[in-house]
């Protein structure tokens, strides 16, 4: 990775937009992969670039983002690789897969209501 954890976090922030507001609920992630396992690091979290930081220094690799918003009872969800793996097959297949299973906890949790 060429950026710094920094530019990260400033994407981060850039993928929060007005817009958001329009939605009852939005939450932004920037997601983090590991060799067997993603964490991460959520737009409103306090000491996010510390926490960026660790899990980099952790092995981690800052992937992209997924987004969260809630309108009504409809959920969506949606992902985007970081500019260093926007042409990356795998990491796109897996933010999305990522999207599907929360869509998949989400409606199994809103079953139980």
């Amino acid at each position: 990775m060429t950026r710094t954890t920094g530019d990260v976090i400033n994407d981060l922030d850039n993928a929060v937009t007005d817009r958001d507001a329009i939605y009852d609920m939005s939450q932004t992630a920037l997601v983090v992969g590991f060799e067997n396992k993603c964490m991460m690091v959520f737009h409103d979290e306090h000491n996010r670039l510390k926490k960026l930081n660790s899990m980099v220094q952790g092995g981690g690799t800052p992937l992209g983002f997924i987004k969260i918003t809630k309108m009504g009872k409809d959920v969506s969800f949606l992902s985007k690789p970081l500019i260093e793996f926007k042409d990356d097959l795998a990491t796109a297949k897996l933010l999305t897969e990522l999207c599907t299973e929360l869509g998949k906890r989400v409606a199994l949790r809103n079953k139980g209501n």
